[in-house]
């Protein structure tokens, strides 16, 4: 069993004002974007495909016009693809199983048009937020007809050592992996969940969707790397990432 932690560039953004309200404002940094891989039993599972490549060339491609443009800009190089990070490996999108994308916002479901042999899977009340409001959820990345979602509810056992636990509040219907390796043990990709470690020392949420929700998700996350000994890998947090293990290297 293996754990790849895929690095696909960043976004340049203002810290204040998206992740960590009324601390930091006006204070840039740039966010790591990833997706994480799973090999086990045969299957390999991707968590999330990052941004869609347009960005490579035209950085304002997603946001240009819309308030947004100045607050999150994206940073990414033709290495940062995700076809390309896979083929640092030996992968191919057509080798993918299963795709889990944690929620549809652009840097987690930008290329998911690569995945077409794939089966996509998406909790089914983020799935309907994300179809009920597309212009939010830049439908142009993931919502194609040649694409396979399936839609779950709740809390899923997707293989030895792979689950996949509601954790809204970032989104509605977000879901984080929980990952159980033979070596390195527990590790909660909290992802958006939990985007940097000060939203959870300082308690703070005042960015999410549901601010509520995610102070409860946060908790229970942090309560399963607790108990079981883990780790949690915090989604866009740029100091943490500088410990983590990137791919090509793994974790077993």
């Amino acid at each position: 069993m293996r754990l790849y932690l895929l690095p696909l560039g960043g976004c340049d953004c203002d810290k204040g004002r998206v992740l960590t309200r009324g601390s930091g404002e006006g204070e840039r940094i740039v966010l790591p974007v990833w997706a994480a891989l799973v090999q086990v039993e045969g299957l390999n599972v991707l968590f999330d495909t990052g941004m869609h490549p347009v960005h490579i060339k035209d950085p304002r491609a997603t946001f240009r016009g819309m308030p947004q443009a100045d607050l999150i800009v994206p940073v990414m190089k033709e290495k940062d693809r995700i076809d390309n990070r896979l083929a640092e490996i030996g992968l191919q999108p057509q080798d993918i199983h299963f795709v889990v994308n944690t929620h549809l916002h652009f840097d987690h479901a930008g290329s998911n048009y690569l995945f077409t042999n794939s089966v996509i899977l998406v909790q089914r009340d983020h799935y309907q937020q994300a179809v009920d409001t597309l212009g939010a959820f830049q439908a142009k990345y993931w919502h194609l007809p040649d694409l396979t979602y399936e839609l779950v509810e709740g809390d899923l056992n997707l293989a030895p050592g792979v689950q996949v636990v509601k954790a809204p509040g970032h989104a509605k219907g977000f879901q984080a992996p929980v990952i159980r390796l033979p070596d390195s043990g527990t590790i909660v990709i909290a992802g958006d969940a939990i985007s940097m470690e000060e939203n959870l020392t300082e308690d703070n949420w005042a960015g999410a969707w549901n601010p509520i929700k995610a102070r409860a998700s946060a908790r229970r996350l942090a309560a399963i790397a607790r108990a079981e000994g883990g780790q949690i890998i915090f989604g866009h947090d740029p100091n943490f990432w500088e410990t983590v293990r990137l791919s090509p290297e793994y974790y077993t």
